[in-house]
């Protein structure tokens, strides 16, 4: 059913579905030649680059589930292999939050202090000091990011 409506759906759907119909064997070929763990993972990249190309297709958003199932079964043949991409993608960034707030002296308490402040002064319509707490946050390499259910924040990497 997959290759089917990958060749219904065409252009980068196709272009995807015959990407990932392949990768098994050049998995197997490149674990085969001298364990060619790069190749492997520039496979896997250009894997991640066909699945966001879908994620821009209207028509994949409506009927392409079907179509992603095959770029989990290789990531997760990867993680079981080369012991990539096995962590929880928000207990990996809450790691590297950590680890990058603690590198420049940052607490994350006090991040976290700011942003409910932050979101205090938004509620109130206080928008000067919404944004001189953003300005206080950017000076600790804090990145704000404001969804309806909230605001989240990462730490920058520049």
């Amino acid at each position: 059913p997959g290759a089917q409506l990958a060749k219904d759906l065409g252009g980068a759907c196709l272009h995807y579905w015959e990407n990932i119909q392949a990768f098994e064997s050049r998995f197997n070929a490149a674990m085969d030649s001298d364990f060619n763990s790069a190749k492997v993972i520039g496979d896997l990249y250009e894997v991640v680059r066909c699945v966001n190309r879908l994620a821009a297709q209207k028509a994949v958003k409506k009927r392409g589930a079907l179509l992603l199932q095959p770029a989990l079964d290789a990531f997760e043949m990867c993680s079981k292999v080369l012991g990539i991409a096995g962590q929880d993608p928000r207990e990996f960034f809450d790691t590297l939050r950590l680890q990058r707030m603690k590198a420049q002296g940052t607490e994350i308490s006090e991040v976290e202090a700011l942003i409910a402040d932050r979101a205090a002064a938004r509620s109130n319509k206080d928008w000067a000091e919404a944004d001189r707490i953003r300005d206080a946050l950017v000076e600790l390499q804090v990145e704000v990011m404001d969804r309806p259910e909230g605001s989240t924040w990462r730490a920058r990497i520049d």
